[in-house]
């Protein structure tokens, strides 16, 4: 099945350095850090970890995604006394539209960086903020910005030229931190259908034991002690020679309850010697699997992951229940 869900960051592990293995670029002196990390305001939800921005050469940039993507969600807070922050749309690393957040609290519509086309009435307020942009960047481009879960658009524009460059769509999405500074966490990028989420967190499992199959060879210990460390790390590992082999986990159940958009399994993989094999990751749910895509093995540890925003043993939504049974684990194909 399609994702709907094509991007969620991954913040929660804790390391500039292994998202960047995966394509995420972390500029200046942008850094992940849990100091005063967001939560929901009813049961503490959300997680530890999000990107922070404290000069103006600072921007942290997302993987690669499909052309598909037209939804952007995101917390925010910014510093001080002041805003200061843009979401750059970008199409083959150059920027198609934007949308600025000004120091002085307005927000503007631009077709590429600084032409504006539309500017809020009124300004955010200073403090924590949920935002959602629906962006189509093309040369009738449509834009919505909502704030804080309100029904209403902040600001918005239709029909309106929002490709500055010479291919429409986005496929990258750039945080630049204009201001004295900016917190930004749980990101989220949906196609059309994905539609505006509801507010929502980005959280982490990490293992807690040993799934149905432990067909590597852990270098101390249990498999899942070998995997449980954030960030994640190659001082212990799992290994295996053999195609075929697997080796699975299990997780501590989710803590609460809700709508469960998308699941992602990350992991950590390194190729030691001549052998050329791929990783494919998986979570099984029941007796289903749902697997990733093949990705080539390399000398150096990087990160790879993949999503699922459906529950692989009945191809319908996730719930708690299925989550709190899969297991997750990398298969050597």
């Amino acid at each position: 099945m399609a994702n709907n869900c094509l991007l969620f960051e991954g913040f929660e592990l804790n390391s500039v350095a292994q998202l960047e293995t995966d394509g995420w670029d972390f500029n200046g002196s942008a850094t992940i850090t849990n100091v005063n990390p967001h939560k929901s305001t009813v049961g503490s939800y959300g997680g530890d970890y999000h990107a922070r921005m404290t000069t103006t050469s600072d921007h942290v940039r997302t993987k690669v995604i499909s052309t598909a993507a037209r939804w952007v969600f995101f917390h925010f807070v910014t510093f001080g006394a002041t805003r200061g922050f843009t979401v750059d749309f970008l199409r083959s690393g150059s920027v198609n539209a934007s949308v600025n957040f000004d120091t002085t609290g307005f927000v503007e519509i631009n077709r590429g960086a600084s032409t504006v086309v539309a500017t809020s009435v009124n300004v955010v307020p200073i403090g924590e903020h949920v935002a959602a942009i629906r962006m189509l960047a093309d040369n009738s481009g449509e834009c919505d910005v909502y704030l804080d879960n309100d029904v209403s658009t902040f600001v918005t524009v239709t029909a309106t030229d929002l490709q500055n460059t010479a291919t429409s769509l986005f496929d990258q999405v750039e945080f630049d931190n204009n201001g004295v500074g900016v917190d930004i966490d749980d990101i989220v990028i949906g196609d059309s259908t994905y539609g505006r989420p509801a507010e929502s967190f980005v959280v982490a499992q990490f293992p807690t034991g040993a799934g149905s199959s432990t067909q590597f060879t852990p270098s101390a210990g249990s498999n899942w002690e070998n995997v449980d460390e954030r960030p994640m790390s190659m001082t212990n590992y799992n290994e295996t020679a053999v195609a075929g082999d697997r080796d699975q986990y299990t997780f501590d159940d989710i803590p609460f309850d809700g709508t469960f958009r998308a699941a992602k399994l990350s992991a950590l993989v390194q190729r030691d010697g001549v052998i050329v094999n791929a990783f494919v990751s998986f979570i099984t749910s029941g007796t289903e699997d749902g697997t990733s895509t093949a990705v080539g093995s390399a000398g150096v540890a990087r990160l790879i992951e993949h999503i699922w925003d459906y529950d692989p043993g009945t191809a319908g939504a996730l719930t708690r229940t299925a989550l709190n049974g899969c297991e997750g684990g990398i298969e050597f194909a």
